[in-house]
């Protein structure tokens, strides 16, 4: 049993600091309970 990924009903970027962006994906019912998934790491630390 696996979880069935539902279509995205936005995408986007977000601008953070030093002229960065973090591309984002909205799925599932609109109306329902936020939740954040943050994947990977930043490109370069400095």
């Amino acid at each position: 049993m696996g979880f069935k990924m539902k279509k995205t009903y936005k995408t986007g970027f977000l601008k953070v600091k030093q002229g960065h962006e973090l591309y984002c994906e909205l799925y599932a019912n609109p109306k329902g309970k936020p939740v954040l998934f943050l994947h990977g790491e930043p490109g370069r630390l400095q």
